[in-house]
């Protein structure tokens, strides 16, 4: 995937207006701060069944994540606002597609499609 900002699909931008209204693109550094507070909702963590990090902890976890080159992670945008991000990555040889969407934006219509989506569009980025 490249840097420059695509739709689920890929494709881009067209005279500067999306072509479909998610978008992937790069985590930016001040995308941080957002992921850090959603990751801290409780209610959140239970469903996904984990733990929230520590300011110092986040930060050092996003830093190899950013670092690693096997590691595919971009943000999920709606019309140019970060909802989420997704990630890709081998765990014990095999491919995983995580996600975290910010609970405000939990119950959304296509919710589960976006991702379906992103974890596709990921999957044959790998190969």
């Amino acid at each position: 995937m490249t840097s420059e900002s695509t739709d689920i699909f890929g494709t881009p931008a067209t005279d500067g207006h999306p072509v479909a209204q998610v978008w992937l693109r790069d985590i930016h550094q001040d995308d941080l701060q957002r992921l850090y507070l959603f990751q801290l909702d409780p209610e959140a963590n239970q469903l996904a069944a984990t733990f929230h990090r520590s300011a110092e902890v986040f930060d050092a976890h996003w830093e190899k994540i950013l670092q690693h080159q096997s590691v595919i992670a971009k943000a999920i945008l709606v019309r140019d606002l970060l909802e989420g991000c997704i990630s890709c990555f081998k765990s014990e040889g095999m491919d995983v597609v995580g996600y975290w969407i910010g609970r405000e934006f939990w119950g959304m219509a296509l919710r589960h499609e976006r991702c379906n989506c992103c974890s596709s569009k990921f999957l044959s980025d790998l190969y």
